[in-house]
């Protein structure tokens, strides 16, 4: 969990990435195992990455989840 340090000019930035961790993490649902990334995500879609691949790569046994570009 990422901590703000004392007198960090915008801490909620930490804060987002802090609840980003907790959300995907709370609900331990995975929609599949897989090696790569899907071609097709929802937000909060999360796999668990069996021997990773293409963007992936690196990454074996890892939780990966999608979060979408705020609008």
């Amino acid at each position: 969990m990422p901590y703000a340090q004392e007198g960090t000019l915008n801490p909620a930035a930490s804060l987002n990435q802090a609840l980003n961790t907790v959300g995907a993490l709370l609900p331990l649902e995975v929609q599949t195992i897989q090696n790569d990334p899907p071609a097709s995500v929802s937000d909060g879609d999360r796999y668990l990455v069996a021997t990773g691949t293409g963007d992936w790569a690196g990454e074996d046994g890892q939780l990966a989840r999608y979060v979408a570009a705020p609008s």
